[in-house]
């Protein structure tokens, strides 16, 4: 069975510049979002997905000249050769944020004036390799490009760090009510998380499943609720908030409907690792005019039959 996932709304956006060899009056301007420092962890057994990103943000003044951006590389400080951290050598995927739009890039195209582009300059996927010791390891992200496809200025570079741990020791438990809804009614899902660890837990944003029977029949996302968003929750607490709100249609097919809904988050803000909480269940039953409608019919043919066998006697 297809599942959908949702992010839990449009994630805000935090810029941290490390270090911009340009500045935007030059006609362009690079900085890193949602911070330098990211987290992987060797057992990933609880997570959905786990990403460790390096988000980064690209402004071209309007008026300014093409830019091109040739090349993205790592220049590793202190690293362990398994920690599988790459830099895209292609091209990649990017979100305007400031003309609402979203593209593929190929390296050494011309990025055109007035734009505010944000894209993953370097990521890694999954569990770290077991012979990675626990740690901090830092690494240079470099960026080079120029006015034109064959140009290798040094358009900027970061300083990043991966903080590597055994597991991200944290729960995420669903309740939802009611738990029983008729068509066109709506039931809400409330989600408390627990750190199990000895550090901070911070989230990113939260997500949600689709919600769907045996058949494939889908609840609909009204909306999500609460706050997820970089809320820090220290060793041993735990924080209960609102999660989101589904809706049955006025003709929603009747059964159990079940999904797969956690938050996102980990060491450090701006971190990608989704957290599964357990199984969330809402039941569509008929309402009380179906089982009234249903019972009148049963009624109306019991006398239909008595009727019929009284006629058989009497003509006996």
């Amino acid at each position: 069975m297809r599942t959908r996932l949702w992010a839990g709304m449009a994630l805000a956006l935090v810029l941290t510049a490390l270090t911009a060899v340009q500045a935007l009056a030059q006609g362009f301007d690079f900085s890193l979002s949602w911070g330098n420092i990211k987290s992987a962890f060797r057992d990933t057994s609880n997570l959905l997905i786990s990403w460790s990103l390096y988000r980064v943000t690209l402004e071209t003044s309007t008026g300014a000249g093409n830019l091109h951006l040739n090349a993205i590389t790592l220049e590793t400080v202190d690293w362990h050769p398994d920690l599988d951290l790459f830099t895209p050598t292609t091209g990649f995927r990017y979100d305007d944020y400031l003309n609402g739009t979203s593209g593929d890039y190929t390296l050494g195209d011309a990025i055109a004036p007035g734009s505010r582009w944000e894209f993953n300059a370097a990521f890694r996927y999954g569990s770290v390799a077991p012979d990675v010791a626990d740690g901090v390891y830092s690494a240079n992200l470099n960026l080079y490009g120029g006015d034109s496809a064959e140009a290798n200025d040094l358009l900027a570079s970061f300083n990043i760090a991966l903080h590597v741990a055994q597991k991200l020791d944290v729960t995420a438990d669903m309740t939802v009510a009611p738990g029983e809804i008729l068509p066109g009614q709506t039931a809400q899902v409330t989600m408390t998380v627990t750190n199990n660890m000895t550090e901070n837990f911070v989230s990113t944003t939260w997500y949600a499943s689709s919600m769907v029977n045996e058949q494939g029949n889908s609840l609909r996302l009204v909306q999500f609720d609460g706050n997820w968003f970089g809320q820090f929750i220290a060793p041993g607490d735990s924080r209960t908030d609102l999660h989101s709100t589904w809706r049955a249609s006025d003709t929603q097919a009747l059964g159990i409907y079940e999904g797969t809904h956690g938050v996102v988050g980990g060491l450090y803000s701006g971190d990608f690792h989704f957290i599964s909480g357990n199984p969330v269940r809402i039941a569509v039953v008929p309402g009380p005019g179906a089982l009234l409608v249903m019972g009148a019919g049963l009624l109306c043919g019991v006398p239909a039959v008595l009727r019929g066998r009284r006629s058989v006697k009497q003509q006996a």
